[in-house]
């Protein structure tokens, strides 16, 4: 489905690019915020077009639809904004699509905690999830335990992001954190979409 097919009255319906990403279906995830930041662009919102354009490059980077160098030139455009999140999030795209490059995963899981520290924060669902994802990949269970050590200590949100590394953490052997989500006929189906997807990148298919 392309951004320019979903009707409009869906373009700002809040609720819609979470559940299509909490039930796996990224398709329709990736083109509401592209069709969003668009129509923002033309309002003169760039800021939070910026915004809708990394919510759709962090997707895409999950759904093996975007490069590490298509990435570069929303990360120079966050970094020139001051867009401190919306630049971690496009780093955290960048560097999924380089999961299997380690050294590349190391320097970015820095640059990004550098970011975090200057702002007073700390690493989040962005750095968890390149982090497991590299784990997993190599098979680390290690560094898999070490994440799991943070996520576990830190005060969680309930939004698609930290449930996909709620997910994350389920592909490794974990017990969920959450709950399952409320519609209990299409979990199943949830899960299967979402076990694809992970495991198309951790096995680099």
């Amino acid at each position: 489905m392309s951004a320019l097919s979903i009707p409009t009255q869906s373009l700002w319906r809040a609720d819609l690019p979470r559940a299509s990403v909490e039930w796996g279906h990224l398709s329709e995830a990736i083109a509401g915020p592209t069709a969003r930041a668009r129509h923002l662009h033309a309002l003169g919102k760039h800021r939070i077009a910026i915004e809708n354009e990394a919510s759709a490059l962090w997707r895409a980077a999950l759904a093996g639809r975007t490069t590490a160098a298509e990435c570069n030139s929303l990360i120079s455009k966050t970094d020139r904004h001051g867009m401190e999140l919306t630049l971690r999030t496009s780093l955290a795209a960048k560097a999924v699509c380089l999961v299997g490059d380690g050294p590349a995963v190391t320097a970015i899981l820095g640059e990004a905690a550098a970011i975090a520290r200057s702002r007073s924060g700390t690493p989040g669902w962005r750095e968890w999830s390149v982090a497991l994802l590299h784990a997993l990949r190599l098979e680390d269970r290690r560094r898999i335990g070490a994440v799991r050590d943070d996520w576990k200590a830190a005060a969680h949100r309930r939004s698609s992001n930290y449930r996909f590394v709620d997910r994350l953490f389920v592909y490794a052997g974990y017990p969920p954190t959450y709950p399952p989500l409320p519609e209990q006929v299409e979990t199943a189906d949830a899960d299967q979409r979402w076990q694809a997807i992970i495991a198309a990148i951790v096995e680099g298919a």
